[in-house]
């Protein structure tokens, strides 16, 4: 009976150590995934129309501005997983794989956007900080 409940408690300790690493993998890779700011579509090697994509809000939710060919699409984000999901004004979901390659260059792939890779906007705003 001792040995059953040494393995009941053997078994919580590890789900509980996966549960806490996978957390803290996930809160590495979003905030190494720096989203906040504007993203421009590298054009270099393909005929795609200029297009840039602007994130505000919290790390893993918040506003968007996209323009692209004169267009200009605004609306919500957020972080599901690998997935960004873009909700427009009229309520219209468009689901995309985000890969992160290195600061400041990711890639999104999904319906209108395979496989583009965007570069993040070098900006001379410093954020700061408020002292908590």
């Amino acid at each position: 009976m001792m040995l059953l409940g040494v393995a009941v408690i053997l078994v919580i300790v590890i789900v509980a150590a996966w549960a806490k690493h996978t957390r803290d993998a996930r809160r590495q890779w979003i905030k190494d995934l720096d989203l906040m700011g504007t993203w421009e579509l590298d054009t270099s090697e393909t005929d795609d129309a200029a297009t840039s994509v602007r994130f505000t809000g919290n790390l893993d939710v918040g506003d968007f501005v996209l323009e692209s060919a004169g267009e200009e699409i605004s609306g919500t984000w957020k972080l599901a997983g690998t997935s960004l999901i873009l909700t427009n004004e009229e309520s219209e979901e468009s689901e995309y794989e985000v890969r992160y390659f290195e600061h400041g260059i990711i890639g999104i792939d999904g319906p209108g956007r395979e496989k583009q890779v965007f570069h993040k906007r070098v900006e001379n705003i410093i954020p700061l900080r408020r002292r908590s």
